[in-house]
């Protein structure tokens, strides 16, 4: 089954000029669409402010009464290129199977005899006017081809998009994702290196790296937070030539969600990659031609998925790896069995957003010094370990922290104030250990005489027999105290030494360039770490995190810099995806909601983007001064490497050093 490509669509700034002529009517209907996207407007509500402003403007006598300008959100959509650009396929609501063509409104799955659609009429109205039933399971799918299209409509991100054939590869050196090994020695088909001059067959020939991203969307069904939950599969494309301040959310291509409610198993899983990975076949080795905002007449334009990023569970359905419970092959990266992770051996030969910050920066933070009370929190009459930390840091560090909290913190605050800490209560929890180790002499001494004379007291009593017939005695033996547990130190003189290790690796390994001599010195400082701790904490509390950390180096090595492979761009569209309104709806219905918003949001900021960019006919820019608050209107983006991305959306000048220094914002500590 083919997936029909939509035409090509004109591009957001071309949408905004030519949907009215006047710039206030331009204004207007801007504003209804973004308040509908991104402050869920209701269309009845977008429908009376296009009417009261069309009357509006009539009585003012600005436009005559018999103005095209529309007075129902529908119309402001096709004037905008809003429609939905994706098709809803019936799917197999057990077997994840997908349908195409027409289908009979009985059709069935072959395979499981399953119906594909709901009841095929459902009133009179729908059986007179031979209404096309609804799937069972609705699937919507677009083309990869045409996502691509989308994007390069706009001038500027094509113009972003060909800066890897300027880029000059330094010996030694990680900074971008074209100086990896692998986008650098992978094949065309005819053997010559796919970015180079040497692989393009037109001069206008654009060849685009993209890596592909999966994850999980879990809805709750119930507006309290209990009741089933509903979980929705994203497959996402990520163009990897693009600056990492526009790779973020909205130039994210989605072409499938898999609908839920539970996710598919990894052969069920299949049925959705088989879509995407024809399409992939086919932009890799044909290609395909696009009218794009730099050639109207067309380019050649060609594509290879780089790397799937994904968390280790999503890698695993996709990939067909095994799990990290799998006794023979619970690493991707090499053949260690699981029985020797931990080994010294292991230690010394994935996704660096889950490995090193939610894995290994979580459990010495989290797992080995929060839950085990190692760091006390404040009290009435004394500020303990934690207090002190907060009271530097200005915020409470408990609990369990995110990703970006964990990157801060490790790299900059912890290491000043770490060694401060154990400096001071050290001495402290020594004498706590040692206080502790004498109670739990006096505690065990007494056990054991409570033990003794527990087994001579019941030396001699009766024991059940084995019959069936048998009765429990009913002289009642009672019950021994338990072993005392003997006191741990909370505080390690070695802590500070070995978080250290740990935040300088850390440092190294999430810098935005690294060099070979960086790498050596960070996997150096991950071996010293890594067996540093199992020395202190035992082999039992090491975890695969710590094994699949040592082969991060050689990813930098393979793509440049982790942030051209790690998990944030999925995690962030995740996030985004979950605070769209889909009234909980089902049989894919759910996933329609949301690519239907997604698709039209990322559009919105196109349209929004293209007011700045509009030729005046007045010296006020009225048109730019309404866009930027548009922008501005989004609070998430400030303080985010995603703020530098509204450079491009609003201009350069001064606008562009108030981006840059959002972008670039860090807490001020106090100490």
């Amino acid at each position: 089954m083919d997936i029909e490509p939509f035409p090509a669509l004109a591009s957001a700034q071309d949408a905004y000029i030519a949907s009215h002529r006047e710039w206030f009517v331009r204004s207007v209907l801007l504003l209804v669409v973004y308040l509908q996207t991104h402050h869920r407007v209701t269309f009845m509500a977008c429908a009376t402010i296009l009417f009261t402003m069309r009357w509006i403007f009539v009585g003012l006598g600005v436009i005559p009464s018999g103005n095209p300008m529309p007075v129902t959100y529908t119309t402001v959509l096709n004037r905008f290129g809003l429609e939905d650009r994706f098709h809803i396929y019936p799917g197999c609501p057990s077997c994840h199977c997908i349908f195409g063509g027409e289908l009979l409104p009985d059709a069935t799955c072959p395979a499981c005899d399953v119906a594909l659609f709901k009841s095929r009429y459902s009133n009179v109205f729908s059986k007179l006017t031979g209404y096309r039933p609804k799937p069972a399971r609705a699937v919507p799918l677009v083309p990869l081809s045409t996502l691509l299209g989308d994007v390069l409509s706009d001038s500027y991100l094509e113009s972003m998009c060909e800066g890897w054939m300027n880029h000059t590869h330094e010996p030694g050196k990680y900074s971008n994702m074209m100086d990896g090994e692998v986008p650098r020695t992978i094949k065309d088909a005819k053997g010559n290196p796919f970015f180079s001059s040497g692989s393009l067959e037109e001069p206008s020939e654009l060849c685009l790296p993209v890596t592909c991203g999966m994850d999980w969307c879990v809805y709750n069904q119930n507006k309290k937070g209990y009741g089933p939950s509903h979980s929705a599969g994203i497959i996402s494309f990520c163009l990897a030539s693009l600056p990492p301040e526009l790779r973020y959310t909205r130039n994210l291509m989605v072409p499938v969600v898999m609908p839920g409610p539970s996710e598919p198993s990894a052969d069920e899983m299949q049925h959705y990659l088989k879509f995407v990975v024809d399409d992939l076949i086919k932009l890799y080795d044909d290609g395909i031609h696009i009218k794009t905002a730099n050639y109207p007449e067309g380019r050649l334009v060609r594509l290879f998925l780089i790397a799937i990023v994904c968390d280790h569970l999503a890698m695993c359905k996709a990939c067909g790896f095994g799990d990290h419970r799998h006794n023979k092959a619970p690493c991707t990266k090499c053949e260690v069995p699981r029985n020797e992770m931990a080994s010294e051996k292991s230690l010394r030969n994935v996704d660096p957003m889950h490995n090193v910050l939610l894995g290994l920066a979580k459990q010495q933070w989290y797992a080995r010094w929060i839950q085990t009370k190692a760091l006390r929190p404040p009290t009435t009459t004394s500020a303990h370990e934690l207090g002190m930390l907060d009271e530097f840091l200005q915020t409470a560090t408990a609990g369990s922290l995110t990703a970006d909290e964990y990157k801060f913190s490790v790299t900059t605050a912890l290491p000043v104030i770490v060694p401060v800490i154990w400096d001071i209560f050290l001495v402290h929890s020594v004498e706590e250990v040692e206080m502790s180790r004498a109670r739990y002499l006096i505690e065990l001494e007494a056990y054991n005489k409570e033990l003794e004379l527990w087994e001579e007291r019941n030396m001699g009593a009766d024991l059940p027999s084995a019959g069936p017939s048998a009765r429990p005695p009913k002289k009642k033996i009672p019950s021994r105290r338990f072993l005392p547990t003997p006191p741990e130190q909370r505080l390690h003189e070695d802590e500070p030494c070995l978080f250290l290790h740990f935040a300088t690796a850390l440092k190294i390994l999430l810098g935005r360039s690294v060099s070979d001599a960086g790498l050596t010195r960070a996997l150096q400082l991950l071996q010293e770490y890594l067996l540093q701790f199992r020395e202190m904490y035992g082999e039992g509390a090491m975890k695969p995190n710590h094994h699949w950390v040592v082969h991060q180096p050689e990813q930098i090595r393979d793509y440049g810099s982790v942030y051209g492979f790690w998990c944030f761009l999925t995690e962030r569209l995740n996030k985004t995806l979950k605070n769209y309104n889909t009234h909980h709806k089902k049989a894919g219905q759910m996933e329609v909601t949301l690519m239907r918003f997604f698709h039209r949001a990322r559009r919105v900021r196109g349209l929004v983007s293209s007011g700045f960019s509009v030729t005046r006919a007045f010296p006020e820019d009225v048109e730019g001064l309404i866009a930027r608050r548009m922008i501005r209107d989004n609070g998430e983006e400030r303080g985010t490497v995603e703020a530098a991305a509204i450079t491009h959306d609003v201009g350069t000048g001064a606008l562009y050093d108030e981006a840059l220094e959002e972008a670039n914002v860090g807490l001020h500590l106090q100490i």
